[in-house]
């Protein structure tokens, strides 16, 4: 079966007995909607294509016909015929990277090489970089034999990132194919996933990493829970206005990290800094929130590196420079 909208394509295969070959394009919601509310397992499914065109599907009693296109109309999307770079690597390494950065990918930028992810493959391994201008997230994998392929990267529009993330679980290891302009995932079950990339430059997010000298270390379940607590009593309480109705006060130095709402929350954590100095930055609380939930899954400890009420700050599992989150504070 295959599916697209010519952006991206979805290819997926399964067995069966075929008593004559034959094409045809269908409704897939329609028809994927029927063929789930069939009995899982109990029968067989029986379809064939009539004379008439339409499809006919039988289970047991059951029968359903399903007007249909010529195949011949189909839009069909292809690889361009250039160079392409392939790795094969753990699948759910992949999704992980992808659940990484996802939180960070614009929904509706009018810049759209923000409304994806950076997907390289340079000399160290592979990269997944994504940022809406307000925060960036980047998750790295080395790859053995990296420093033999040619670099290559393209971005990949948001839906056909979570698309291939959804994709994984049903394989062990996924064939990664990246071309100048277009993303393939390839599983164990011959799968398939192609997606056309976004035209654009993405940012130098290399060069936009904050320098900081200063650093917080943390329980990252300790940090995720009480930020939580603090949004919840955000939420429960009287709405202000759009400037300011989700900031919140991150402060660090010392044996002590505060969250603060203004007079409304407050929560401290125990936590060992560099150095004593007392800095207090502004943030917007749903995007420290993402941070600190992808920090939470990849390690017991996080590390916030700063430099002052003013600057970025980065986040990190301790003892791993990946996943890294850096997030801007909010202004005025």
């Amino acid at each position: 079966m295959l599916c697209s909208d010519t952006a991206v394509l979805a290819r997926a295969m399964s067995p069966c007995q075929v008593a004559k070959e034959g094409e045809i394009a269908i409704d897939a919601r329609r028809f994927g909607d029927l063929i789930r509310a069939f009995p899982d397992g109990k029968q067989s499914i029986v379809l064939s294509i009539e004379e008439k065109g339409s499809l006919l599907i039988k289970s047991g009693r059951s029968r359903f016909r399903l007007p249909t296109l010529p195949a011949a109309d189909y839009p069909r999307m292809t690889s361009e015929k250039v160079e392409r770079i392939s790795i094969t690597m753990s699948a759910k390494r992949i999704a992980n990277m992808i659940d990484d950065v996802s939180s960070a990918m614009a929904i509706s930028d009018v810049r759209t090489f923000l409304n994806g992810t950076l997907f390289s493959i340079d000399k160290e391994g592979l990269w997944c970089v994504a940022t809406d201008g307000h925060r960036l997230n980047v998750a790295f994998e080395p790859i053995e034999g990296a420093d033999r392929l040619k670099e290559a990267s393209v971005i990949v529009p948001r839906k056909t990132v979570l698309l291939a993330k959804k994709m994984m679980g049903q394989s062990e290891t996924v064939k990664l194919t990246i071309g100048p302009n277009d993303i393939q995932f390839t599983l164990e079950d011959a799968t398939v996933i192609l997606g056309k990339g976004i035209d654009g430059k993405f940012p130098n997010w290399r060069g936009v990493l904050p320098k900081t000298t200063r650093t917080t270390t943390i329980t990252a379940s300790q940090f995720n829970g009480h930020i939580s607590l603090i949004k919840a009593s955000m939420d429960a309480g009287v709405t202000k206005d759009a400037a300011t109705k989700n900031r919140i006060d991150l402060t660090l130095g010392g044996n002590t990290a505060l969250i603060q709402c203004g007079e409304d929350g407050r929560c401290e954590i125990e936590a060992v800094s560099s150095d004593n100095t007392v800095t207090q930055i502004p943030f917007n609380i749903d995007f420290l929130i993402d941070a600190a939930s992808v920090a939470v899954g990849s390690g017991e400890k996080i590390v916030i590196g700063y430099e002052n009420n003013s600057a970025a700050i980065l986040m990190h599992p301790d003892g791993a420079e990946y996943p890294l989150c850096v997030v801007m504070p909010m202004r005025g």
